[in-house]
This record gives structure tokens, sequence and C-alpha cells, in this order.
């Protein structure tokens, strides 16, 4: 392949990739749903009930580590994204942890949704009482199927950049 032959496929191919960059992404939330929609545990595995009697956060050089303990001395352990625990440890420790003890570690999943429920009211509580959003918005926000809320702030915009909004 000669120079120019070289540099005019190379470009046509830059270019293609350019144009499919440019059309429209849409989000298809169906195997989300679906995996969203399956249980966390299987409880038929844990025939008795799992009371949830101890959480502690615990810290490994960039890593925050929940440790769960139950009341009859079994012990969970999970490690979460290091960003995302370093924004939440404050949440988990002023709202997550007293509301799972005494709790029966099979229903995590109903825990989880009380949690996130709880969460949403958190937020917007607060949105609310800084003047940032109307009891209007909160309505309309709470029947969005997918909130858009996201932990991930890699990815900000300025207020009124409709460009970048699209």
């Amino acid at each position: 392949m000669n120079r120019r032959k070289f540099i005019g496929t190379a470009a046509a191919t830059a270019l293609s990739g350019a144009a499919k960059s440019n059309q429209s992404i849409t989000t298809d939330y169906r195997i989300l749903d679906e995996a969203r929609a399956k249980p966390v545990l299987k409880r038929h595995l844990f025939p008795d009930p799992v009371i949830i009697d101890s959480i502690e956060l615990l810290w490994d050089r960039n890593n925050f580590i929940c440790r769960v303990r139950s009341k009859d001395g079994a012990e969970g352990l999970s490690i979460g994204h290091p960003f995302i625990s370093k924004q939440n440890y404050p949440m988990f420790n002023n709202m997550l942890s007293e509301r799972f003890l005494g709790e029966d570690a099979r229903d995590l999943d109903q825990l989880i949704l009380f949690f996130l429920k709880l969460w949403e009211l958190e937020v917007f509580g607060l949105l609310l009482a800084a003047g940032k959003i109307t009891e209007e918005v909160i309505r309309s926000m709470q029947c969005w199927k997918h909130s858009g809320f996201s932990v991930d702030q890699s990815v900000s915009l300025e207020a009124g950049d409709r460009k970048a909004i699209r």
C-alpha cells in the first residue's frame, strides 16, 4: 500500500468513526431492569434467619470494607468502589448501619429498596431546603423509572450549558 492510499484509508476510517459517534445514542434499560428484578440472595440456601448484629466500616489502603456479622457469628465482607466509598462513608455511618441492625439479612433486597427510598427522600429534602429544587420537580422526578441520579462525578455540566447537556 502506498503512502497516499494509506493516508486516504486512515482519513476515511476516522471520518466514519466520527460520523458514528455523532449518531443518537439510546439506552436500553431492559437488561438492567431484569437484573434488578432478580433477588440478591437465594433465600432457599438460608433456611434460618440471619439477624444482623453488627456492621463496621473498615479502611484498607484506598478501600472501604463493610464487615457485617450476624447474631450467630456468620460474617460477610464487601468492598466498594474507592471513589464511591469515599464520597458515601458519612451516609453509611449516619443512615445505613443503624437501620440494618436487627434485620434479617435474607431480606437484603427489601432492606436495600428501603434504604434507597430513604436516601432519595434525604437528597430531595436537602435540595428543597437549599432552594435548589421545588416540590413540583420532586413529584415529577419520583415518577421517573430511571431517575438520572448518579454518584459518578467525573463528568460535570455547568448550569445553562445546553450544548453539553445534549
